[in-house]
């Protein structure tokens, strides 16, 4: 299948993200990271929707070209400057946790993919 999309912005990404309820979301809840971090933290899919709503253009999103089948697009926005998010542990203690986001638009739908969302691999 062959996606006529052009790259965003990152203006255009962070725009984009607003224009969607949160119905329109989902979530990839199949990838072990995700799955990790959402155990650790408890997190519930309103906090993953609220924490991508949230990211701004200083969080820098880039284009990458998608190639993953699951996801019915050809660009995903990685966000190269992951914010720091205070949230609390398994243990009940608050700590700072630097968070990773991919995020993707389908190519004919009204569905937000939020393909990665867990903790910076890079800054532990």
């Amino acid at each position: 299948m062959e996606f006529n999309e052009k790259r965003l912005t990152a203006t255009e990404v962070i725009s984009k993200i607003a224009t969607y309820g949160d119905k329109d979301f989902v979530l990839s809840m199949d990838r072990d990271k995700n799955e990790d971090t959402i155990n650790k933290y408890k997190l519930t899919s309103e906090d993953i929707i609220y924490y991508i709503r949230h990211l701004t253009v200083n969080n820098k999103p880039h284009c990458i070209e998608n190639k993953d089948k699951r996801y019915k697009t050809k660009y995903l926005y990685e966000f190269k400057k992951n914010p720091i998010i205070t949230i609390e542990d398994e243990y009940g203690d608050l700590v700072s946790v630097s968070m990773f986001f991919k995020v993707g638009f389908h190519s004919n739908k009204s569905i937000i993919y939020g393909v990665s969302f867990h903790e910076d691999d890079f800054i532990k």
